[in-house]
């Protein structure tokens, strides 16, 4: 037997034999079929000889403990702004009182919608895009919304991280800059507070009844 004889028989093997073996087939080299399988944690293999295919489960990793699991979504959910921008939406939106309404938003939506998130990742193992689109076509716009948020919200985030790193890179001088009225940014209302002030002559009484104001150094540099 020649070298396209060997060859044709080998390429008829390979092919399914019936209608039902072709149907097999197809549904097992289809592209969603693949996704589902591996989303599910099955690995299937095909045997070219009689056309079978064997599925595997694959064991699926899991934590340690819960300890470990705790930790991780604490880091992923806390963030910079729950230590920056939170204090300052309290300051903003009345103080304490702003407490109130937020917890209910948190224990009514919040935390349900976070818990629905995390069990959507376990399930299908996905990103944000894939996710939604498993769960409904037309809720893949909902993974685009939630990266273009995260995308828009790196901007400022990461001007606040320069402003630490520059705090931080500034306070090893000798000579701190929000110390001293030296600088070119200070104005003729800027002065430098000493422990032997009397409170009256270089400060705003806590009643207004000075006229002249004055503004510190620090105040003026942050």
């Amino acid at each position: 037997m020649d070298e396209a004889a060997t060859l044709a028989t080998i390429e008829c093997r390979k092919c399914p034999s019936s209608s039902k073996d072709a149907l097999f087939w197809f549904r097992f080299n289809d592209p969603d079929e693949k996704s589902r399988r591996a989303s599910n944690g099955i690995q299937s293999t095909a045997s070219p000889e009689d056309g079978t295919v064997a599925d595997k489960q694959v064991e699926r990793e899991q934590w340690s403990g819960k300890l470990d699991f705790l930790l991780s979504v604490v880091g992923f959910a806390v963030d910079l702004g729950n230590i920056w921008r939170f204090p300052y939406l309290c300051f903003k939106n009345g103080g304490g009182v702003f407490l109130i309404p937020y917890s209910i938003m948190v224990l009514l939506t919040g935390v349900p919608l976070f818990y629905m998130e995390l069990c959507l990742g376990q399930y299908y193992r996905k990103g944000a895009i894939t996710t939604w689109g498993r769960v409904c076509p037309l809720f893949k716009g909902i993974g685009y919304c939630v990266i273009l948020t995260a995308f828009y919200v790196d901007f400022f985030y990461n001007v606040i991280l320069a402003w630490g790193l520059h705090f931080l890179y500034t306070s090893f001088s000798f000579n701190l800059p929000w110390a001293s009225c030296n600088n070119t940014y200070n104005s003729d209302a800027c002065y430098e507070p000493h422990w032997s002030d009397d409170g009256t002559a270089k400060c705003r009484s806590a009643n207004q009844s000075v006229s002249s104001e004055k503004i510190s150094a620090a105040e003026e540099y942050f």
